[in-house]
């Protein structure tokens, strides 16, 4: 799973192509290797789309997207959907001490993350 690893393809290249596999994310100098992978780009862009009534009814939507674990895709596919829906729109790396206030559609790719927004609703 290559994820957002730099030169990925000069790690594995030792390796036999007919044993390796590429899993979750792909990156066009791993096209010579098999791959199952999903795009992320166009997978938030369509399901954003088909939620788009619930959308709209929040003034902002706001994706945690931490450059370091999450596919670029996603947050390529996010900003896109935002734009040409006209939403505001925030991406963020970090829920610490964020204050969540009414009106804010969170958008979180990992489920720890959830807790936080939860806790930060109560409060």
């Amino acid at each position: 799973m290559p994820a957002n690893l730099k030169n990925t393809n000069e790690v594995i290249k030792i390796l036999p192509k007919d044993k390796v596999y590429i899993l979750d994310q792909m990156h066009p100098e791993l096209s010579q290797y098999s791959a199952i992978y999903q795009n992320f780009e166009k997978d938030i862009y369509n399901n954003l789309t088909e939620a788009i009534p619930l959308i709209l009814k929040y003034s902002q939507i706001i994706l945690h997207f931490s450059v370091s674990s999450q596919p670029l895709g996603m947050k390529k596919g996010f900003i896109e959907f935002c734009k040409v829906n006209s939403l505001e729109y925030k991406v963020i790396s970090s829920l610490k001490d964020r204050v969540i206030t009414k009106g804010e559609l969170y958008v979180l790719p990992e489920d720890k993350n959830l807790l936080r927004v939860i806790k930060g609703m109560k409060r």
